[in-house]
């Protein structure tokens, strides 16, 4: 059982080591604001209602696509847009169109455009509710400045990679089979 002359005693006799530990907590919060730098975010939703699927091989010659909605079994048709979403050829895509030296502003590590697509999918994040068909994207930056552009820049990249993936566009199964 422990006693409060106990606790008392304890305090009075280690109460030194107990004030510089405080101190050195409350000078490490007084200076987080000043060593880390402060993350912006912006958010954006997609909605995923059914994607226009390709023709299969051996459809090659017939003008069919399949619509394939997206319901509670959709969700091999979310992963695989969470999988472009999240993918390098993706924020490689972003990095060139905004500009690797905005996308890495201030960070000091140059104007690389692989660097900047690595820092885009770090600071990517995608989410789906279970049982929803909305994909959740948020994107965080140290530059107020840049998060909007790079979020819409990362949604625009997405449907045109998602219409190229899905061979809405210009017949590329076909193409490639043939």
């Amino acid at each position: 059982m422990i006693r409060l002359g106990d606790v008392l005693y304890v305090i009075c006799r280690h109460k030194w080591k107990i004030l510089i530990i405080l101190g050195l907590g409350i000078l490490a919060t007084c200076l987080m604001p000043f060593t880390v730098p402060r993350m912006y975010q912006s958010e954006a939703k997609l909605l995923i209602k059914y994607l226009l699927e390709a023709k299969s091989p051996s459809q090659i010659g017939v003008n069919d696509s399949q619509i394939k909605p997206v319901d509670s079994q959709g969700e091999n048709i979310i992963n695989t847009e969470l999988q472009i979403l999240s993918s390098l050829d993706l924020a490689r895509d972003v990095a060139m169109v905004v500009g690797p030296e905005k996308v890495l502003g201030q960070t000091g590590v140059g104007t690389n455009v692989e660097t900047a697509a690595a820092m885009i999918r770090a600071n990517l994040i995608t989410d789906v509710p279970k049982g929803s068909s909305v994909i959740r994207i948020v994107f965080q930056h140290p530059n107020r400045q840049m998060v909007q552009p790079i979020l819409r820049q990362v949604v625009d990249s997405y449907l045109k990679m998602q219409a190229d993936i899905h061979w809405r566009e210009g017949g590329g199964l076909d193409d490639f089979l043939t």
